[in-house]
């Protein structure tokens, strides 16, 4: 459920009039509800053989066991007041030992269970009586420093940090060579980044995973006080707050139908020392989920020992446009205008349209079809073509086969398409044109014989008729020119498709 559509009574919506809601107020009011729907997962038989699980039958994401693992400690440590967990230091090292014991085939394992089992440890429980399982978690510790580097950015931040907390904590006996990996893996990983401070992720810039890598990698800068690292961390952030609209809101991620905020515990470290995060993390705070993510509620309850000391907000000066060419960001903010414009030029063209207090508009690009294939003209598969003029972004390149459904008689119709002759993939075209007056996206669709083009569905029935999915769909004969105008100040139900 998205806090768009939250009760008034929701302490990240506030009543029309009432105060802006104070962020560590906002996220402690959360904490509570999300701890409790994760804690019952937990597998509270002390005679069942997944005792302090939260995953026995292992159908769900790692992240809940580490979600899980955060939330007893909070209760353990009181700054959680939750009373549904008798025996919480109990049920902690049983949950600990649960992670010990996963499986180290082909030294495939998680980070995150792994990372936040080793977070709420301390050397100083080596000498406690308590019955805690070294050993098993040294083995894995060293099964994640031999895994080669992960291919998400975020993945691979969430292992290096993995090594690093295991690093101090002496009761493991780990050997130097993890130390020298973890510092490869480290130099690596920073390599990767953009000359403009955003991380590639699936091959394109994404705001998103932006805020999710700063959970990781604050971490990593306050356990390791690398200059290198906290450089890289200024970058990213100053990226990220060039790129969102003057209420702070972020750019969505590309066909997806939710926004939820992620990276919580990031924003929350860089709000104590810089303003802008602070009011990053403010603008945001509505696209948090009321019942969030097991990933998000790990971030949350991480985030709880550092919600003293927000410095207070300051927003950046943000110019009318703002392009990022390697990014292939467009941003447009019209002087005396209430409404904004942002362009995903390395998506094939998605445009974004906001209006204070409104759900985003997204203009997606077509599906094509001919016969028994299908084709999308908006995605992440790289090869577009920028060009970028005054007032004007053209987007050139080739439509994307679509993915086959997952099951037998899709898997069949893959194989048999990867025996025929391949056939150069219908070549598109799309101008958008940004001025005050509003946007006008130009389409150029190729001629396919008894082929036809619908629009792609949006994130909500504003966005689908904007993307064209209302209007007949167009016949491919001789190629089709299809035009969509949107009037920024007018009503939403007057944008028309030409």
């Amino acid at each position: 459920m998205r806090t768009a559509h939250a009760p008034p009574h929701s302490p990240l919506w506030p009543l029309p009039g009432s105060r802006r809601p104070d962020p560590a107020e906002a996220l402690r009011a959360l904490a509570l509800p999300a701890a409790r729907a994760l804690l019952s997962r937990l597998d509270r038989d002390p005679d069942s053989p997944t005792a302090g699980s939260f995953d026995p039958r292992g159908e769900s994401p790692a992240s809940v066991t580490a979600a899980g693992i955060l939330a007893l400690a909070a209760i353990e440590r009181g700054t959680l007041p939750l009373t549904v967990v008798r025996r919480s230091a109990q049920w902690l090292d049983r949950a600990i030992g649960a992670v010990a014991a996963t499986s180290l085939r082909d030294g495939a394992i998680d980070p995150r269970p792994l990372h936040a089992a080793l977070t709420v440890l301390t050397p100083a429980d080596a000498s406690a009586p308590r019955a805690l399982p070294w050993r098993a978690l040294a083995r894995r510790v060293t099964a994640l420093a031999t895994r080669s580097p992960l291919p998400s950015p975020i993945d691979e931040a969430h292992r290096i940090v993995t090594l690093v907390r295991a690093l101090r904590l002496p009761p493991l006996l780990l050997d130097e060579w993890v130390a020298s990996r973890a510092s490869s893996a480290t130099a690596a990983l920073l390599r990767r980044q953009s000359p403009e401070g955003w991380f590639p992720e699936s091959g394109a810039c994404d705001a998103e995973a932006g805020l999710r890598l700063l959970d990781p990698l604050t971490e990593l800068a306050a356990l390791s006080e690398d200059p290198e690292l906290e450089g890289a961390i200024d970058s990213l952030l100053r990226f990220l707050t060039s790129i969102p609209t003057r209420d702070a809101r972020l750019p969505a991620s590309a066909h997806r139908q939710a926004r939820p905020l992620h990276g919580i515990v990031g924003l929350v470290r860089l709000a104590q020392t810089h303003p802008v995060a602070t009011w990053l993390l403010e603008g945001n705070l509505p696209d948090l989920d009321l019942a969030p993510a097991p990933e998000t509620t790990a971030s949350l309850l991480s985030a709880l020992p550092h919600l003293t000391g927000l410095v207070p907000p300051i927003p950046p000066r943000l110019p009318a446009e703002t392009w990022w060419p390697e990014a292939g960001l467009w941003v447009v903010r019209p002087q005396g205008r209430v409404w904004e414009a942002i362009v995903h030029g390395n998506d094939g063209g998605v445009v974004e349209l906001r209006r204070p207090g409104g759900e985003p508009r997204t203009a997606l690009g077509w599906r094509l079809r001919q016969g028994g294939r299908s084709w999308e003209t908006t995605h992440r598969a790289g090869g577009w073509e920028l060009k970028k003029e005054e007032g004007r972004l053209t987007v050139r390149g080739c439509a994307t086969p679509r993915s086959q459904p997952r099951t037998r008689v899709g898997r069949l119709v893959a194989r048999i398409a990867r025996c025929l002759p391949r056939e150069s993939p219908p070549e598109v075209e799309r101008r958008i044109e940004l001025d005050s007056c509003g946007v006008v996206i130009s389409d150029r669709l190729p001629p396919l014989q008894g082929g036809s083009a619908d629009g792609m569905p949006g994130a909500t029935p504003e966005a689908r008729a904007l993307a064209g999915t209302t209007p007949p769909r167009l016949s491919l004969d001789e190629g089709a020119r299809p035009t969509i105008a949107w009037q920024g100040e007018t009503d939403p139900r007057e944008e028309t498709l030409l």
